[in-house]
Order: structure tokens, then C-alpha cells, then sequence
């Protein structure tokens, strides 16, 4: 049978999955590993994907390629990353990985990553708009049964939406984006505690700030999807 590679590079470690060809990860294995842009980092994830494939017994012939799904905008062209302040990662190559892997690679955005695996999913979606309640919120859209890009491939980074032109500083530089209202961090933050204690406190409803928390993130989000509706449809 025959296998894809896929690789999530976050900023502090990479996930990496063995998918056939039915779409379903049938190997996975995380390894902490802090990205840098170096030779060094990259050395170092060819060698564990190497290890990897060795350790599954799979045979190189059979390896169809490697998907690399990382935080930042893709160039048109697909052979770099263009903007990636989350991780610092805008210098990063697509031949940073073809130059160590015997094998084909491509280089893609991890939002437009899952609206992919929706579309594989779903086959019956003809038009939908993801939105990703990540630690960074992310979102992609599908229109015509195919992922837009757009034409410097920033659409679908609803993430970037303004929700309130004065509102909290985003890392992009402006103020008042969804990420600052409806990303894990932005909830974290407005609570001063992790998530995983966030909603235990939520379903005991016992305090009127948590309440108040969530009430507010839920309308931001709520905002922004029938904004996304009236636009997309």
C-alpha cells in the first residue's frame, strides 16, 4: 500500500502522520523540537522523519510525498512562507525540507490545511467557511469545492477580521482582531487561567465573571460568522 507524509510544525514541537491512501492516519508520533531557522532544525526533523517512516516499516517507493502544514502564509508560488510572526518563521523554505527528504514536498498553510481535510471528509460540501478555535484562531474557505486562496493567499485568514477598530493589540499590528477576542490565548488571557481550568469553572456556574467571560467570547464569535454569511453566503 501506499503512504503520504504529513508533518504539523508548531513552535515548540512537530507532529507527524502516516495517512493512506482512504485518507485515515494509520502511524502518528509528536517529538519536541523548538523551531529555529537553521540548518541545524531542519537537519534534525529530516532525520526523526527518516527514523519515522524506518520505524513503520514503510518502503520508500511507496511513499507518495511530505505535506508540511505550518502557521504562516504560503507564497503563491508555494515555495516559501511569505508572513509568519507566530512562529518567526518567514524565511522558511519549501527546499528547506525537499533538500533533505528524497521525496516530493509541499509546503501549505495548517488552516487551509484542515479545510482541505474537510473537503476529503465531507465530498458533498460545495461551499463552507472553516473557522478554527486553535490557541491562534485560524479559518479557511471553500467555495466551488475547492479551497480559495486568493491572490496573494491571504484569504480566508478571517483570524485578521476586524471586530473592533480599538480593541486589543493583535500580533499582526492592528487592534481588534478576532484573534484578540476568540482564540484559546485571547480566552486564557481574559480569564488569567489555562483553558483546561477555564471550563470546569464554566460548568460549575458558579462565578458571574467566568460567565461573563464566555457570554463575550461566544457574541465576538457570533458577530463575526454572521458577517462571514453575509459576505460569502
Amino acid at each position: 500500500f501506499r503512504i503520504s507524509i504529513g508533518l504539523g510544525i508548531l513552535k515548540d514541537m512537530f507532529h507527524i502522520v502516516a495517512v493512506n491512501l482512504y485518507g485515515n492516519a494509520v502511524a502518528t508520533e509528536t517529538i519536541e523540537l523548538p523551531y529555529e531557522n537553521s540548518d541545524a532544525y531542519y537537519t534534525a526533523l529530516a532525520a526523526n522523519v527518516e527514523l519515522f517512516i524506518q520505524k513503520n516499516h514503510y518502503a520508500p517507493e511507496k511513499i507518495e510525498g511530505i505535506s508540511i502544514a505550518t502557521q504562516g502564509i504560503i507564497s503563491p508560488d508555494g515555495n516559501a512562507i511569505t508572513y509568519g510572526d507566530i512562529m518567526g518563521n518567514a524565511n522558511m523554505q519549501l527546499s528547506d525540507f525537499s533538500s533533505r527528504l528524497p521525496y516530493p514536498c509541499h509546503l501549505e498553510h495548517d488552516s487551509k490545511s484542515a479545510a482541505f481535510l474537510e473537503l476529503w471528509n465531507h465530498p458533498e460540501l460545495d461551499s463552507a467557511v472553516i473557522i478554527l478555535l486553535n490557541r491562534n484562531l485560524g479559518g479557511g474557505i471553500i467555495t466551488n469545492h475547492q479551497i480559495h486562496q486568493g491572490i496573494s493567499m491571504h484569504s480566508g485568514t478571517l483570524e485578521h477580521m476586524c471586530i473592533n477598530p480599538d480593541g486589543p493589540l493583535c500580533y499582526c499590528g492592528s487592534r481588534g482582531c478576532l484573534e484578540t477576542y476568540c482564540s484559546a490565548n485571547a480566552l486564557e488571557q481574559a480569564a488569567g487561567i489555562p483553558a483546561k481550568e477555564f471550563f470546569p469553572l464554566l460548568r460549575e456556574k458558579k462565578s458571574p465573571q467566568i460567565i461573563q467571560i464566555w457570554k463575550d467570547y461566544l457574541n465576538h464569535l457570533a458577530f463575526a460568522m454572521k458577517n462571514l454569511n453575509l459576505v460569502i453566503d
